[in-house]
């Protein structure tokens, strides 16, 4: 239900499991049944007072979440989205992007951000073909304002749920030392502002994020209480289409403490609308928080004065050893919280409680950029109680791996001397450390990036029995040194 609604979080209509009056109020009625094992289908367009569409229940979890969307939206006039070759004719009905970062809804979903188009309709489709562009976002909205009630003056999206400016600005809430929010950007011109108070001054992140799995494309922006811009995240630099730009991460100093701003806004594509949610936690000096690669759910960090323990939060996105998208891959994908490294040095840490499948990884890295195929070294341990040593001596190049058995009790040790890097996992607090693997040389250069790495590592599509890649790793470290 919560995927569902995501996807259409911004048009004026309610997603619910709760059957409405349909005498009353114009429905789209979607059926989940295991007794259909044939995909998807629907053969009722928008209103309908019977079920006009229905999905396979045997089907993994986002593959059939992603089917009702799909097949709610062929209710609403939505035909597939095709491509055509140079002639006309039709090549792929079922229309993939090329790249593994776009999706589309009514075409091949399946990859990390999947979203409403504006593409040529399959041929089937009236209107349809290589010289029409149909327009999903238009199709849904006009349908909801066509048959809505007597007096309605929306324009099928729904109301602005908050304020643009900072005097208009919505109190984020307060859970411990983390300010959290959400909102939905229903429109591409729609600006969100948001107010949060810190009690003590220090370095925070920020993450404005997707409400997974809808692809709104953010940017975000903090002002202080005298309206002035302290910092602003609207673009990566990074290489696409392994690059997630949809989620924005922004870690800045605060020097006093007191009430400070953020305003959410669309970047301004097509479809770039939709929910989000908006956090701030503290971190410690010198410490960033960022994603690398393609990351299906977004993450987060925080961490705890009083404990001194790090929490790093990180979805990663798995899909097939040939588009390989995970760390120890030829593109890696996690949340990442680290420093930059001048020369020699080293990083211990134990990490302390993974919370995800057995495939999740968490521990250390050491990496030349925060590009997703960048040179890298990590030690990262996962639910199989294997400490993996990963190295990738080029860029893009594949990884070697070696391991030791080791649990969370141990500590975990990642040291670069020159060019030359090792792994060391310790059962006895420090006392004694074994080395995993041999030693790998690397040419990084002289700054480089050191850090705490988490990613769930898990299938996109998931199985009936086990988490999507929607799933989040909540990883806590703890004998965090660097």
């Amino acid at each position: 239900w919560r995927q569902v609604s995501a996807w259409y979080s911004m048009f004026d209509i309610n997603v619910t499991t709760i059957q409405p009056d349909v005498a009353t109020h114009p429905t789209s009625w979607h059926v989940i049944t295991p007794s259909y094992n044939s995909g998807g289908v629907a053969w009722s367009i928008f209103p309908h007072t019977t079920p006009g569409s229905l999905v396979d229940g045997n089907w993994s979890p986002f593959n059939f979440t992603a089917a009702i969307v799909h097949e709610v939206g062929h209710t609403f006039g939505c035909g597939h989205i095709s491509k055509f070759d140079q002639w006309g004719d039709n090549i792929q009905e079922y229309a993939v992007f090329d790249d593994p970062l776009h999706g589309s809804i009514m075409g091949g979903t399946g990859r990390v951000v999947n979203n409403w188009s504006l593409w040529h309709a399959a041929p089937w489709h009236n209107p349809g073909g290589p010289s029409y562009l149909q327009d999903d976002m238009a199709y849904i909205a006009g349908l909801v304002v066509s048959n809505a009630a007597t007096g309605y003056t929306g324009d099928g999206y729904r109301p602005d749920d908050h304020g643009g400016t900072i005097a208009t600005a919505t109190p984020m809430a307060a859970e411990g030392t983390t300010r959290w929010t959400t909102g939905v950007l229903e429109r591409l011109t729609d600006a969100d502002a948001f107010s949060f108070s810190i009690d003590v001054a220090g370095r925070y992140s920020l993450a404005a994020t997707r409400e997974d799995p809808n692809g709104v494309d953010l940017m975000a922006a903090i002002y202080n209480s005298a309206g002035v811009l302290l910092a602003a995240e609207s673009s990566d630099s990074r290489e696409q289409p392994y690059s997630l730009v949809n989620d924005q991460y922004l870690t800045l100093d605060f020097a006093t403490p007191g009430t400070y701003y953020v305003i959410v806004t669309s970047r301004g594509n097509y479809a770039d609308q939709g929910a989000y949610n908006v956090r701030v936690d503290p971190l410690p000096g010198g410490w960033t928080l960022d994603n690398v690669g393609l990351n299906a759910r977004p993450g987060y960090a925080t961490y705890d004065w009083s404990t001194s323990t790090y929490t790093v939060a990180g979805s990663g996105y798995f899909i097939y050893n040939s588009t390989s998208s995970i760390i120890g891959g030829t593109n890696d994908s996690f949340q990442y919280l680290y420093q930059e490294l001048k020369g020699d040095g080293a990083i211990t840490v134990r990490v302390s409680s993974p919370q995800a499948t057995q495939y999740y990884q968490a521990g250390v890295m050491i990496r030349d950029s925060l590009d997703s195929n960048a040179k890298a070294a990590s030690l990262v341990l996962n639910g199989q109680n294997r400490a993996y040593f990963f190295a990738r001596g080029t860029t893009g190049g594949s990884a070697s791996s070696s391991y030791r058995m080791a649990t969370s009790s141990y500590l975990l040790r990642l040291t670069r001397s020159g060019n030359v890097f090792r792994a060391y996992v310790s059962s006895n607090n420090g006392v004694t450390w074994t080395q995993v693997g041999t030693n790998q040389n690397i040419a990084m250069g002289e700054t480089v990036y050191i850090g705490l790495v988490s990613t769930a590592r898990v299938n996109t599509w998931g199985s009936s029995s086990a988490p999507t890649n929607h799933a989040l790793n909540v990883a806590t470290f703890t004998n965090v040194s660097v």
